[in-house]
């Protein structure tokens, strides 16, 4: 006989497992079970892999959580976490012999990530409690129903549901999408895609917009051209990276844009004032330091 812990688990598959051109985003499995530990592989999604997101919600008991090298925290009902492209997460229960219910919903499409930015979720913000867990676990509970019982409806009452749960999430720190201008959106698109090492002729034609007209509308809101605001949003990822895990440069290289090792390198000396493994060293001597201050004043 299965235990209760055993038993209270459930993982759907969608049954239409590619979007289709109408959805930026789409479920690509749900479900929901009692979390022991978890460990998320490094590089991630591993290589060759479809790029997805996996936005969790906890509704009993209390989960360490740790985010990085630099960011943890203990959540508990009613909280919600998620990870982004290339930086480890790790959790295990606060206390082992105590259930930690989870709901879970693996999303995949081009707009995956822009779809977490909405709910709340950032990079600097990989968790937080949301403002009613009982919409978000209904929503949830939707897209379950939505995968076993699948019909021709399913589909767009999947992407519905998804939309419907951002009501239940705090809200984001960004204008809504309508009031942001085009050289802002065009800033969203770049961070979504560092990975790709899409050009601006690239950015350009995405928008429908020509180079010149890109460049212009940069100078206007940013006082800066494309370029300067992919390097810098290129290298600050990079710095991220390299502070808050242990992946090779090369790799950091490639999940920002920079398929040749050797002119990251190069990039970022070249902004930073230190190639990437001394940026690394002396960040961990810092922090070394820092830990050391605290746990003297305790």
């Amino acid at each position: 006989m299965m235990s209760t812990t055993q038993a209270w688990r459930k993982n759907v598959a969608w049954p239409t497992p590619h979007p289709e051109p109408w959805a930026g985003i789409w479920p690509l499995s749900c479900g929901f079970h009692d979390a022991g530990s978890a460990r998320l592989p490094k590089p991630w999604p591993p290589p060759q892999t479809p790029s997805w997101h996996c936005p969790h919600l906890i509704m009993r008991g209390r989960l360490c959580v740790v985010y990085g090298a630099a960011k943890h925290a203990t959540l508990g009902p009613g909280a919600m976490f998620t990870m982004f492209k290339g930086m480890p997460l790790v959790y295990h229960r606060k206390q082992p012999d105590s259930p930690v219910r989870l709901y879970w919903a693996r999303l995949g499409g081009p707009m995956s990530e822009a779809y977490l930015n909405a709910l709340g979720f950032s990079v600097e913000r990989p968790f937080f409690r949301a403002r009613d867990p009982q919409l978000v676990k209904a929503c949830f509970l939707r897209l379950l129903e939505l995968g076993e019982h699948h019909d021709p409806y399913s589909d767009m009452a999947a992407v519905s549901t998804l939309h419907h749960m951002a009501r239940g999430c705090p809200p984001p720190h960004t204008r809504p999408r309508s009031l942001e201008t085009l050289a802002e959106r065009a800033r969203q698109f770049m961070a979504e895609e560092l990975e790709r090492g899409l050009n601006v002729n690239e950015i350009a034609r995405a928008f429908g917009v020509s180079r010149s007209c890109l460049l212009l509308r940069f100078r206007e809101a940013f006082d800066q051209t494309p370029l300067q605001v992919m390097t810098g949003l290129r290298l600050s990822r990079a710095r991220a990276l390299l502070a808050e895990t242990a992946l090779s440069i090369a790799e950091i290289g490639r999940l920002v844009g920079y398929a040749d090792p050797l002119h990251f390198s190069r990039r970022f000396r070249q902004v930073q004032g230190m190639p990437p493994s001394e940026f690394r060293t002396t960040h961990a001597r810092k922090r070394l330091t820092n830990q050391r201050r605290t746990r003297h004043r305790a």
